[in-house]
C-alpha cells in the first residue's frame, strides 16, 4: 500500500506544482485578464497522471502500481452513484429518458452506447483549448448495429466555454446523423453537469467511444466492455505504448507485480490529419481516424466527409439514399434477357409494353446514395463478378434460406445475363456452373452457384421434398454437409427470419447457425447474413411509389404475419455480428470465417411497389381473402438491388485482399 501511495505522489507532483505556480501567477496578475489568459496558455499541458510526457516506461510502471486500486475505487464510486440515482429516479433517468413503457427490444437497455464530447485537455477555460471531431462515418463503423440506445454527452465546461456554439453544434450534428442512420434506436444529446453522472455512464455503458479527449481515459481504463479510443500522442502518449505492449503479449507489471491493465476490452484506433484528397488512400491504414478541431471553419464539411478508403463503404451502402426513377437504367440494366419462369416472373411474362410505358414501373427505379455518393452500388455483371471471383480465388457462391432466398438466388443468376431459369417454385436445391468469359489474357475460369432451401438455417440432415414440411410449417433441406465438404473457397449468403414468429426462437437459431459455421473450420470463406425484410401493408394500393424515408415507411408498419417483429430479429443479428467482429483475440479472429451483415432492409422497406400482388401484375400473388402477397417481390424488381449490394460489398473485400497482396 505504501508503494501505491508513493506512486500516486510521484505522478501528481507535477500537477500540484503547476497548480501552485498557476495560482501564484494569478495573484501577481492583479486581475489583468490578458495576463491571466497568457499564463493559462503556458500551463495548458501539465505533466500529471494523464499527461506523462517524459520517461514513459517509468510512468507506466508507476501507473501499473496504482491501477488495481484505481479500477476498484472508480468502479465502486460509479456503481454507488448509479444505484443511488436508480433508487431516486429509476432507469428512466439513468438512461436519459430512453426507456419507454412497454418497449421490448432485442438488446438489453444497459447495452447502450455513450459518446463523450469534451475539450481535448478537459480544460475548456484555457485560451486556445478546443474539442476535437472525427467524421460521422466513424460512429457508424463503431456503434454496434441493433444497440438499444445511444447517448451523446457533453461536459458542462465544453457547453459553457468560449467555443460553446461549436460544442453544442457538434453534438446536435452527431445526433441528427445517428438518428437517421439508426432509425429504430433512441438517440439523445445531453449536457451533463455532474462529473459523477458522466463517469458512471461512461464506465457502465455497453460501449464507450468519442473523439480524443482526456476525460474519456480514466473511464476507459476501468471498464471491462467495448471501448474505442482514438490515439493521441499529445494527450495520452503512454496509452499507445501500453496498448502495443499488450498487443505483443507483454505483461507490464507495477511495483507489486500485478498486471497493471487489462486492455482486452479496448481498441486503440490510429489517427491521421484530415485528407483533402483520396490520392493517398491506397497507402493509408483503413482503421486510421481523421481528426480536426471543432473550431476549424471547415468542421461541418469534415464531419460529413466520405471515407477515404472504399473498403469502409460496406458499413454505409444502402442506408442513406433514395430511390429515383431512371428510364436509361431500366433499359440498360433493369430487365432480364428473358422473363423468369415461375411465381416471381409472372408479372414480367404478362407485361405488354406500350408507347407510354416501355417497362414495368418497379424496374425503373435505381438506388442513389445521397450522403455518401462515393459509396455507390455497382451494377452486377458477369464480367465484373468473374474478375472479383478471380481476385478472391473463390469458386462457389452458396445461397441458403427460405423462398425469398430462392428468389434472391434467381435474381443473382438472371442479372448475369443468362436466359434460362435455374429452378422451379418447388425447388429445394439448385446448382449451376458458370463459365467466365476470357478477358485480359486470363485463362478460362469457372465457379458454381448453389441454392438450398432451409427456412431455419438448422443442421437438418434428412432430405425432404416439396409439399413435405419438416420444420414447423416450412422446409429445412440439408445444406451443411454440402457446404463443408467442398474445399473450394466459398461465399455463403444465408438468411432466416420470415418463418419465425418469436424473437427468442430467432436468437436461438442464429447463435446455432454461427456455431455450425465456426465448427466447419473454414476461415478462408466469406459469409454474409442477409437481413430479413418485412412485407408492406399497402402494396395493393393504386399508384404506389417508393417511400422517401424510413419515417414514411414506419407509419405503415403492420403486425400482419408478425412482420413488426422482423426489425428486432435484424437488430439482434447485427448486434451479435458487430460484437463478434470486434471482440476476441487476433488468433480467434483469423481462425474462423469472416461473417458480415448484408443489410438489405433499409433500402428495401422503402419499396412497397413491385410485390407479387402489386398493381403491375393483375391477379398475381397468393391471396387469402382480401390479402395479397405483399412479402415476395416480382422479378425483375426491387430485389435485384440485393444482388447489386452483395456484389458491391464482395468487390470491396476483393479490393482489400488485392491491396494486402500488393504490399
Amino acid at each position: 500500500m505504501a508503494g501505491e501511495i508513493d506512486a500516486v505522489k510521484a505522478l501528481c507532483q507535477h500537477c500540484v506544482s503547476d497548480y501552485d505556480a498557476f495560482m501564484a501567477l494569478m495573484q501577481e496578475s492583479n486581475g489583468n485578464s490578458a495576463q491571466r489568459e497568457e499564463e493559462k496558455a503556458k500551463l495548458s499541458s501539465p505533466s500529471c497522471l494523464l499527461f506523462p510526457e517524459e520517461h514513459q516506461e517509468v510512468q507506466l510502471d508507476m501507473m501499473g502500481t496504482i491501477a488495481p486500486a484505481l479500477k476498484i475505487n472508480l468502479r465502486a464510486a460509479a456503481k454507488e452513484w448509479r444505484e443511488k440515482m436508480r433508487d431516486l429516479h429509476g432507469d428512466r433517468l439513468w438512461w436519459g429518458q430512453f426507456q419507454e413503457e412497454g418497449d421490448t427490444g432485442a438488446i438489453p437497455q444497459e447495452d447502450g452506447a455513450v459518446i463523450n464530447l469534451d475539450c481535448a485537455h478537459e480544460q475548456c477555460n484555457l485560451k486556445g483549448e478546443t474539442a476535437l471531431g472525427m467524421p460521422l462515418y466513424v460512429y457508424k463503423e463503431e456503434v454496434y448495429e441493433g444497440i438499444s440506445n445511444i447517448q451523446i454527452m457533453a461536459s458542462t465546461s465544453c457547453a459553457l466555454s468560449d467555443d460553446k456554439f461549436r460544442c453544442l453544434h457538434h453534438g446536435e450534428v452527431i445526433k441528427k446523423y445517428l438518428t437517421v442512420m439508426y432509425p429504430r434506436i433512441k438517440v439523445s444529446f445531453d449536457v451533463i453537469p455532474s462529473t459523477a453522472q458522466r463517469y458512471s455512464r461512461m464506465i457502465f455503458a455497453g460501449q464507450l467511444l468519442g473523439p480524443p479527449a482526456v476525460s474519456s481515459i480514466l473511464p476507459a481504463l476501468v471498464r471491462s466492455r467495448s471501448t474505442i479510443i482514438v490515439e493521441s500522442l499529445e494527450l495520452y502518449p503512454w496509452l499507445s505504448r501500453a496498448y502495443a505492449k499488450q498487443a505483443n503479449g507483454e505483461l507490464v507489471k507495477g511495483e507489486s507485480s500485478r498486471v497493471y491493465y487489462d486492455l482486452s476490452h479496448l481498441r486503440l484506433r490510429s489517427t491521421i490529419q484530415h485528407l483533402h484528397s483520396s490520392s493517398e488512400s491506397s497507402v493509408m491504414d483503413v482503421a486510421a481516424v481523421p481528426i480536426l478541431a471543432t473550431s476549424s471553419p471547415s468542421i461541418d464539411d469534415f464531419l460529413w466527409s466520405t471515407p477515404y478508403n472504399p473498403a469502409q463503404c460496406r458499413q454505409l451502402r444502402g442506408k442513406l439514399g433514395s430511390w429515383v426513377q431512371d428510364l436509361l437504367y431500366a433499359k440498360k440494366y433493369g430487365q432480364y434477357v428473358t422473363p423468369l419462369d415461375g411465381y416471381a416472373g409472372r408479372a414480367d411474362r404478362d407485361f405488354v409494353p406500350t408507347q407510354t410505358q416501355l417497362y414495368r414501373s418497379p424496374t425503373t427505379y435505381k438506388w442513389l446514395e445521397t450522403v455518401y455518393p462515393d459509396c455507390k452500388l455497382y451494377i452486377l455483371t458477369l464480367t465484373g463478378l468473374c474478375k472479383t471471383m478471380r481476385t478472391l480465388d473463390m469458386h462457389r457462391i452458396m445461397f441458403v434460406g427460405d423462398s425469398l432466398s430462392l428468389h434472391f438466388s434467381e435474381s443473382f443468376f438472371k442479372l448475369l445475363g443468362f436466359g434460362d431459369t435455374p429452378a422451379t417454385d418447388e425447388s429445394l436445391f439448385w446448382h449451376k456452373t458458370i463459365t467466365c468469359p476470357i478477358f485480359e489474357n486470363n485463362p478460362e475460369s469457372k465457379f458454381e452457384i448453389v441454392f438450398t432451401r432451409n427456412d431455419e438455417l438448422n443442421g437438418e440432415t434428412a432430405p425432404t421434398s416439396y409439399g413435405k414440411f419438416n420444420c414447423n410449417d416450412g422446409y429445412c433441406h440439408p445444406w451443411l454437409e454440402t457446404y463443408a465438404s467442398n474445399p473450394a473457397r466459398t461465399l455463403l449468403v444465408a438468411n432466416s427470419g420470415s418463418h419465425i414468429h418469436e424473437l427468442s426462437e430467432f436468437q436461438q437459431n442464429f447463435v446455432a447457425f454461427l456455431k455450425m459455421v465456426d465448427d466447419t473450420h473454414r476461415p478462408q470463406d466469406i459469409v454474409f447474413f442477409r437481413t430479413t425484410v418485412p412485407g408492406h401493408r399497402d402494396c395493393l394500393l393504386e399508384d404506389i411509389k417508393p417511400y422517401s424515408d424510413y419515417t414514411e415507411y414506419s407509419e405503415t408498419s403492420t403486425k400482419l404475419w408478425d412482420w413488426h417483429k422482423i426489425p428486432y430479429y435484424n437488430d439482434y443479428a447485427a448486434y451479435t455480428l458487430d460484437r463478434r467482429k470486434h471482440e476476441g483475440n487476433a488468433e480467434l479472429q483469423i481462425s474462423r470465417a469472416r461473417i458480415e451483415l448484408l443489410d438489405v432492409m433499409p433500402m428495401t422497406v422503402l419499396r412497397p411497389d413491385g410485390h407479387a400482388s402489386g398493381k403491375d401484375c393483375n391477379g398475381c400473388g397468393i391471396r387469402k381473402g382480401k390479402l395479397g402477397d405483399c412479402l415476395h417481390y416480382s422479378l425483375p424488381g426491387p430485389m435485384d438491388w440485393w444482388s447489386h449490394l452483395l456484389y458491391s460489398n464482395l468487390r470491396d473485400i476483393a479490393t482489400e485482399e488485392e491491396k494486402v497482396l500488393d504490399i
